[in-house]
């Protein structure tokens, strides 16, 4: 489990209260192809060897084709970053 799966639920658990506010919110157009641009330089994806890497990205960009349309097809994402605020009563032993 990572870091946030464990520290959250804790915060949780001893916290007053716990409110989450989304401070800002947009749309963003994204086609399979800026998808397909961004994945070699991914950590993980670039720690693949060359080979694997250049058969998955053929094999997903006519996944993507065939699904999609074209490689050029436009979607809408929308994103919002949020925060979480915790609020502690005194005197609370952590």
């Amino acid at each position: 489990m990572d870091t946030r799966g464990v520290a959250q639920p804790w915060l949780e658990s001893i916290a007053h209260t716990s409110t989450r506010i989304t401070v800002a919110e947009w749309s963003a157009e994204r086609t399979p192809r800026q998808f397909l641009e961004r994945q070699p330089t991914g950590a993980r994806f670039s720690a693949l060897p060359a080979p694997v890497k250049e058969q998955a990205l053929r094999k997903l960009a006519a996944w993507a084709s065939d699904t999609f349309g074209s490689l050029d097809a436009k979607f809408s994402e929308r994103h919002s970053f949020e925060l979480q605020v915790f609020k502690f009563s005194p005197g609370v032993n952590t």
